[in-house]
């Protein structure tokens, strides 16, 4: 298994902060998961972001296995001092990454699977080749494929592709 990274002080603003780089980030990642019929086999956090009495995200990478078979998920897990804004998932991004509900609190966290994210609108069109393909046909010659890559995510800020 995997080192963690030390553990945060105690911050009174940030409900959890102290667990969500240890045992109870995975707990809230793998209850996640395992809610959605997928059985986890490791989780270790690879990003975080830290705003003393603000906010708390951390980005997990996180291995599991299910009736589709195996698969690797970028799953964050966040603690905020005030409720955070988000846009609601679509059903569309769900049943295209096979994922049901994308987003979930995981009590004190907030915890959502790329590429869904809560301030990122329509993020999950901009990761299926399906629609950047339809997209692309609105402004050149249609394109008969398109495969998408991402290549840098940033949760609640920017998430980057190659088509």
């Amino acid at each position: 298994m995997t080192p963690l990274a030390p553990a945060l002080t105690t911050d009174p603003g940030l409900p959890g902060v102290r667990g969500l780089f240890g045992e109870e980030g995975r707990a809230a990642v793998a209850r996640f998961l395992e809610g959605r019929g997928w059985t986890v086999e490791e989780a270790r956090p690879v990003q975080a972001s830290y705003r003393p009495g603000r906010s708390c995200l951390v980005r997990f990478r996180a291995r599991a296995s299910g009736p589709p078979g195996r698969r690797v998920f970028s799953i964050c897990a966040e603690t905020r001092h005030r409720p955070p804004r988000m846009h609601p998932p679509d059903q569309e991004t769900a049943d295209r990454f096979d994922l049901a509900e994308p987003v979930e609190v995981v009590d004190p966290y907030l915890v959502w699977a790329f590429p869904y994210d809560p301030t990122l609108p329509r993020l999950g069109d901009a990761a299926w080749g399906a629609a950047v393909r339809e997209r692309l046909g609105r402004t050149a010659d249609r394109p008969t494929a398109v495969s998408v890559q991402p290549l840098r995510y940033r949760p609640r800020r920017r998430a980057v592709f190659r088509y």
